[in-house]
């Protein structure tokens, strides 16, 4: 008994588990079957146990729950039934699992009591209701996780549950057998077993379909979540299509500014693939002058400043420049952090062209505006009939304000009634696009007096909307006067005849009686102001007198004339003037009618004309039509007087690296500059003239001997080898004369004679004057000759390279070669290109020839690698016209492209002067090459230029090479020697190699190698060689002849 005492009370623990449950009010139904089987169960344990009143009152309070328990019975039925599917799946999955813990805390407490029966009557009722109290203590506690959703419990309970149901079942085996168990038991405890094991298995299947739906809802999420990355990925997809398909430029960078990315609209843009920018940094699409604020930009973006949108100028392919909108966005990793940014950019070239024309129209037609205004045309725009403008002059023919004028509902408004439908038909005529000419329309004046207007129509069709313009001319005055003179005599109707131009009447005195507004403006007056006053006061000196004699002509014939008159307002004009008599029925002079037109702009455009065709319009000097004429009125007078003329030519010495530097502004005033400092050196008796570009000519007259000509040609040199201000910059140029003077020279070969001495002063090094002699003329003749085959040396094949090997002075190897131009002659031999190289530049075939240059050396180096010999480094010379040229970068490119050389191997030699011209740019095109292509960079013949260090130390050069001139007295002259030391030392603080070139002792090659010369070159090792000679030399593998690795 005292062990069913305690199984009772485990029993009744699990009944309070059970009142914590709130149960709905409806689920009763299947708690009938189940109340009916726990009071089968309570009465079979009162009966065979025979417990005292307390515990049958505690089993009857359990019953006192049938209430509570239909309502959740029934509330898990109808869950189970799908009644409740619109229900949240939260909310489902805590229905289900507070009914399940229902259910498992009452199935959890019968089995206890069911047990402590079971086990007392067995004899073992202690030990077994103790294991009995604590499996329903865990069963409880597996409710309460149920309720919870835990699923591992759901996983338990299927085995728990099978198990419970098979006890139920064994417990009613032997009660129907008729054991032990069956003769303690009676048939309602059996029948209530079998129950209690039906709804065991049950609660268990249930369990387990929870567990089963569970594991679905977690496939589901898998599958979910797989198809959420295929559609990211579709989307990854798409969003690479947009960006491929773009007609922007869609470029990637990295931090540093290196492009990843390229998309086609970028290739369209600019002309260049993906392949050749990706991996660089673009520098090709800045333009030269706007590299360094590409480097700024680039700058900014590494260091995380933030540069959303601006519009600047970038290059494409060839040098086209392309004005472009760049909008620049940071691109972050799935951290957040940024790994780089992209940039939009647009093409707005159109824009920026509509938008510049646009502003020009605009410019113009206010202008146009603002001139009618000033000389007293109206103006309106209509629409629709509607005035939308109007300008200020018509507001005075009109006596409105413009905002009354453009508040009227038609411009018919303003015209009078008798007029009103015949100008609007011509207003809808022309709208139409009928054109007509000028008509008169009367209008009415604010005050209310008509005001007769000639008016002209034009139509405007824009954005799809057509305007009309309306010029207007207030001639009421006029139609008065045309009014009076048909009903005046016939002064008037003459005056009549005369009206479309200025006219007037003019009495015996040369007095104005009368006058038009035409002949008024003319005068800068008015017609009140004019008449009374005399012709004579605009006029003076031989004008005066042509008035007298024209103006009112005694014999009655009519006369024409022209005259210069000053203005009431200052202002000079020329007039054509006619004056017909007047007489009266005597035949007595009354005056005149004069009518007049301003001349003023014809006769400037006929001086302006005749100006011209005989001078230069930028210095102001004679051209060469003036010369002409000079020149053989000069020769003339000098036969007649047997006076000697002496002729210059002269041209500027660097003029052309002048205009390229700096522009064609600074060449032109470096022109009108030379210009005037010409004029401070001659007479004003002699000519001057320009002849064409920077060529200058000067005829000397009255001269007492011919070799007086050098006086003025040193004075000449001297004044231009002044230095000249061009907008700030201190520019040097000389000046090269020659001199021809008549007699000797023939009259007919004196320009050509100046000519030759003028080249020949260009020969002896410039800056100086030098007189023709008949020699001259034999170099002349030699120089055409040879300018016309070097012309076609080039196609001809007829130009080869020499090498001479360039020796490290550390191991005694060679490890480069310098590119030498010679010229293969078929009849002359090999000729040295100090005979030909001046030529080459003067005529401009040193850029084609100095590119074939290029092209041959590293073609050679290339063939050089293939021959397995080491690398060897090549160095050409680049002239001033290359290095200046359009498209040099873009040229070497190519060269290296077709040659597949490294271009490492290939070292550009450039001269200090060359480079100093201008540091700044000279800076840019060098980066240029350096950092896009990876050339070598030298200065050649350093020391004998000028070189700013301020500048030397940006440019980024790899080597100074000392010029022969300092190495061929270093072992001698103390100057020297000092001098190559210093660009030694200079070279190697700058973190620069040296190379000495015309290295031709042994003391020069001691001196060198002991102050540290990195390279050096010249006759002691070698001459310039072939190239088979030189792959010898480099085969052998050893110290050339003549040297020693000795310090």
């Amino acid at each position: 008994m005292e062990a069913a005492s305690r199984g009772v009370g485990s029993f009744r623990a699990a009944l309070d588990r059970f009142r914590e449950l709130r149960l709905d009010a409806g689920e009763r139904e299947r708690a009938d079957e189940l109340e009916r089987r726990l009071d089968g169960a309570i009465s079979g344990v009162e009966d065979l146990l025979m417990v005292d009143a307390e515990l049958r009152s505690d089993l009857r309070e359990f019953s006192g729950l049938r209430a509570d328990l239909d309502g959740a019975l029934d509330r898990e039925a109808r869950e189970l039934r799908g009644e409740q599917a619109a229900r949240a799946e939260g909310s489902t999955s805590q229905a289900l699992g507070r009914a399940r813990a229902l259910v498992l805390a009452v199935l959890a407490a019968a089995a206890v009591a069911l047990g402590a029966v079971l086990l007392v009557a067995t004899g073992v009722a202690a030990r077994a209701l103790r294991g009995a109290t604590r499996l329903g203590r865990r069963t409880g506690e597996a409710a309460g996780r149920l309720r919870r959703g835990d699923v591992r419990v759901e996983r338990g309970l299927l085995p728990i549950g099978l198990a419970l149901a098979a006890l139920l079942w064994i417990a009613q085996s032997y009660s129907s057998g008729g054991d032990l168990l069956g003769s303690l038991l009676p048939s309602r405890p059996a029948e209530w077993l079998g129950r209690g094991a039906l709804a065991a298995g049950i609660v268990a299947t249930l369990a387990y379909v929870r567990f089963v739906l569970n594991r679905r809802g977690r496939e589901g999420e898998t599958r979910a979540r797989s198809e959420r990355r295929e559609r990211e990925d579709e989307a990854r997809s798409r969003l690479a299509a947009v960006v491929e398909s773009s007609d922007d430029a869609i470029i990637g960078r990295t931090l540093d500014g290196v492009i990843t990315s390229w998309n086609s609209g970028a290739s369209r843009l600019y002309g260049y693939g993906a392949e050749e920018v990706v991996g660089g940094y673009g520098f090709e699409l800045a333009p030269p002058d706007r590299l360094n604020e590409m480097l700024g930009l680039l700058e900014k973006l590494r260091r995380g400043e933030s540069v959303k949108t601006y519009e600047t100028v970038h290059m494409a392919r060839g040098g086209r420049l392309i004005d472009v909108a760049l909008t620049i966005s940071e691109i972050r990793d799935g951290s957040g952090a940024p790994i780089g940014y992209s940039t939009i950019t647009r093409d707005i070239t159109e824009r920026k062209r509509s938008e510049e024309k646009l502003r020009q129209q605009k410019d113009l037609y206010e202008a146009l505006l603002h001139a009618q205004s000033e000389v007293g045309e109206g103006l309106l725009i209509l629409e629709d009939g509607r005035i939308v403008y109007t300008n200020e002059a018509f507001c005075g023919i009109s006596g409105h304000d413009p905002e009354e004028l453009m508040s009227l509902p038609s411009v018919l408004d303003l015209v009078v009634g008798e007029e009103r439908e015949a100008f609007g038909e011509r207003l809808r005529r022309t709208a139409d696009g009928r054109t007509e000419g000028d008509q008169q329309t009367v209008i009415l004046h604010q005050s209310g007096r008509r005001v007769t207007v000639e008016t002209g129509i034009k139509t405007v069709r824009e954005d799809g909307r057509t305007r009309l313009i309306v010029i207007l001319r207030d001639i009421t005055e006029r139609k008065r006067a045309e009014e009076a003179l048909q009903d005046s005599e016939e002064k008037y109707r003459m005056l009549v005849e005369t009206v479309q131009e200025g006219f007037g009447i003019i009495d015996a005195d040369e007095k104005i009686t009368y006058c038009n507004a035409a002949y008024a403006a003319i005068f800068d007056s008015t017609p009140q102001n004019l008449v009374g006053r005399s012709l004579l006061e605009f006029v003076d000196g031989e004008g005066r007198r042509e008035i007298l004699r024209r103006a009112t002509p005694g014999d009655g014939a009519a006369g024409s004339y022209e005259v210069a008159i000053r203005t009431d307002l200052g202002n000079s004009k020329d007039l054509s003037a006619s004056a017909t008599p007047v007489v009266d029925a005597e035949g007595r002079s009354q005056g005149a009618v004069h009518a007049i037109i301003d001349i003023t702009e014809r006769k400037r455009a006929e001086e302006q004309l005749a100006y011209m065709a005989r001078y230069d319009h930028l210095t102001g000097l004679g051209n060469r039509v003036l010369f002409g004429d000079r020149i053989e009125r000069a020769l003339a007078r000098a036969d007649r007087n047997e006076a000697p003329v002496a002729l210059m030519f002269l041209d500027l010495d660097r003029f052309k690296a002048v205009n390229d530097t700096l522009g064609h502004e600074a060449g032109d005033e470096l022109l009108k500059g030379t210009a005037r400092r010409l004029r401070d050196c001659v007479r004003e008796t002699d000519t001057l003239a320009r002849m064409g570009g920077d060529e200058f000519a000067v005829i000397l007259e009255g001269l007492a001997d011919g070799q007086d000509a050098a006086l003025v040609a040193q004075k000449i040199v001297q004044r231009l080898a002044e230095p000249f201000d061009l907008d700030g910059h201190e520019v040097f140029v000389t000046t090269s004369i020659g001199i021809a003077v008549s007699p000797p020279s023939p009259d007919e070969d004196l320009v050509r004679d100046a000519d030759a001495a003028m080249y020949h002063a260009k020969q002896l090094g410039r800056n100086t004057y030098q007189f023709y002699t008949p020699e001259m003329n034999v170099q002349a003749h030699a120089r055409l000759s040879l300018e016309g085959n070097l012309r076609g040396a080039l196609e001809r094949d007829e130009f080869v390279l020499h090498y001479q090997p360039q020796i490290d002075l550390a191991t005694g190897k060679i490890v480069g070669a310098e590119a030498l131009l010679r010229w293969q002659q078929p009849y002359s031999g090999l000729v040295q290109p100090e005979e030909f190289i001046d030529v080459l530049e003067e005529s401009g075939l040193i850029v084609p020839v100095g590119d074939w240059v290029l092209r041959a050396a590293c073609a050679q180096g290339k063939a050089w690698e293939s021959e397995g010999l080491p690398p060897l480094r090549v160095a050409v010379n680049l002239s001033t016209r290359q290095f200046k040229g359009e498209n040099l970068a873009e040229r070497l490119s190519r060269i290296l492209d077709d040659t597949g050389i490294d271009p490492g191997l290939l070292e550009l030699e450039l001269t200090e002067s060359l480079l100093m011209e201008d540091a700044p740019v000279s800076s840019s095109t060098l980066h240029e090459l350096r950092v896009l292509l990876g050339l070598n960079l030298s200065i050649d013949d350093f020391g004998t230029g000028y070189s700013s260090l301020s500048y030397l130390k940006h440019f980024p050069l790899d080597a100074l090479k000392v010029d022969r001139s300092f190495v061929r007295d270093i072992a001698t002259d103390p100057n020297d020697a000092a001098i190559v030391t210093s660009i030694i030392n200079l070279a190697h603080n700058l973190r620069l190699k040296v190379i000495a070139e015309g290295v031709e002792t042994e003391e020069q090659l001691a001196y060198l190698r002991e102050r540290g010369c990195d390279l050096v070159q010249g006759f002691y090792f070698s001459e310039p060689v072939p190239a088979e000679e030189l792959s010898e030399l480099v085969r052998r593998d050893e110290p050339l002849p003549n040297f020693s690795l000795r310090g």
